[in-house]
């Protein structure tokens, strides 16, 4: 079985992978961690490190299925030597949950995160340590289908090839006389590509590259893997 495009271990920002004599089963990580996800009550704040200790108390092994700690070659970006051994789950093991739980979760929309005491979302001041589960993440990890009753969005228009605003964690839900209608989220900056600006088609005609957001199957192999794709105008599909 050929390796998933996208390997969340690998994409830790300060850890290195090295080595071809190992390999990492991301899929199978993935779904660990969404059955421990799946037990916490939707809407209700926790602190992040308390999830990771309980993953580290409950199921240390959630990515290395042998539960051996000594073959795998991974460092950390700055430091030469490589964290072999169990002592070392922090440093690996640690990091990867963080990064799950700040990048490719966030992105989906199946978690919010904040600053502890204050329950502020992604992009307020303080350290962001603390997570809850979505309504939508809750819909998604029980296998149903979520609807969200919202207000219409406002509309949020940019000039021809000029950087717009969007939000970063919001979809983008229509394209409707040249202006983009996004949903939720904080604001972030990205330029368009020439693609995206087309002129509003004609009564009649079918429209062509309405994206489409929402969360992906609760079984793919990709469920929990994400990518902002910032700065580039294309999507990327992720296995």
């Amino acid at each position: 079985m050929p390796p998933p495009e996208w390997d969340d271990l690998r994409r830790v920002p300060d850890l290195r992978c090295e080595g071809s004599g190992w390999r990492n089963d991301a899929v199978a990580t993935r779904r660990r961690l969404l059955v421990h996800l799946a037990t916490i009550r939707p809407g209700v704040w926790h602190r992040r490190e308390d999830l990771v200790a309980a993953i580290r108390r409950h199921d240390p092994d959630f990515q290395r299925s042998d539960g051996i700690y000594t073959t795998w070659y991974i460092r950390r970006s700055h430091e030469s030597t490589y964290l072999l051994g169990f002592e070392h789950w922090d440093e690996v093991e640690g990091a990867l949950l963080r990064f799950l739980i700040a990048g490719p979760l966030h992105w989906l929309g199946a978690l919010d995160i904040g600053a502890s005491g204050h329950g502020e979302t992604a992009g307020e001041h303080g350290p962001l340590d603390t997570l809850r589960v979505t309504s939508q993440g809750a819909a998604w990890l029980a296998g149903q289908p979520h609807r969200v009753n919202a207000p219409p969005p406002a509309p949020i228009r940019g000039g021809r090839f000029q950087r717009i605003c969007a939000p970063q964690r919001g979809r983008v839900r229509s394209l409707s006389g040249g202006a983009l209608h996004a949903v939720g989220g904080q604001p972030a900056r990205f330029p368009l590509s020439h693609h995206a600006d087309r002129a509003t088609p004609r009564r009649g005609r079918r429209r062509h590259g309405r994206p489409r957001a929402g969360l992906p199957a609760r079984g793919h192999p990709g469920a929990c893997a994400g990518q902002r794709g910032a700065g580039t105008g294309k999507s990327r599909k992720l296995k």
